[in-house]
């Protein structure tokens, strides 16, 4: 009995170890000084459950508070209103790219075709309120890792 007690305290030990050493940050730090303490949002990469990386085509509707995209679009009639789209993250990309001036597109916003490597959110089909992006409005998640073409889709409004 000893014995076999001390074999599985031996056979768990790693595990524990493991479990000791990769934990999971906190989505938001701590920042700020004395009384004026705030939390800061750590990202999305941190904080979301993501599949693996994989390439993406489509159109990016960068709205003033919004940034939609609709994999497998290729123009303004493939775009539907009513649909709700994931959030496309831009603001975390581990390679930074220009956008380019002039496109003007959707809902005062700017329509880009894109092709990019990125990651979706496990969870892509969240309700309002629960989801991502602006005020949780987004029922999915696709963070940027690296935009491999970029071509604005309008020049007018």
């Amino acid at each position: 009995m000893l014995l076999a007690a001390l074999l599985l305290q031996a056979a768990a030990s790693p595990d524990a170890k493991l479990r000791r050493l990769v934990r999971v940050p906190p989505c938001a730090r701590e920042a700020g000084e004395g009384s004026r303490k705030y939390l800061v949002y750590r990202g999305d990469r941190i904080c979301v459950d993501l599949d693996l990386p994989r390439v993406y085509e489509g159109i990016w509707i960068d709205e003033f508070e919004g940034q939609a995209f609709a994999e497998g679009a290729n123009s303004r009639a493939d775009l539907n209103p009513t649909n709700r789209l994931p959030w496309l993250n831009t603001y975390e990309a581990l390679t930074p790219f220009t956008k380019p001036a002039g496109s003007k597109g959707l809902y005062y916003g700017r329509l880009y075709k894109v092709r990019f490597v990125g990651r979706q959110a496990v969870d892509m089909k969240r309700e309002p309120m629960l989801g991502y992006g602006h005020f949780n409005l987004s029922p999915g998640l696709i963070v940027l890792n690296e935009m491999l073409s970029i071509t604005p889709l309008d020049t007018e409004h």
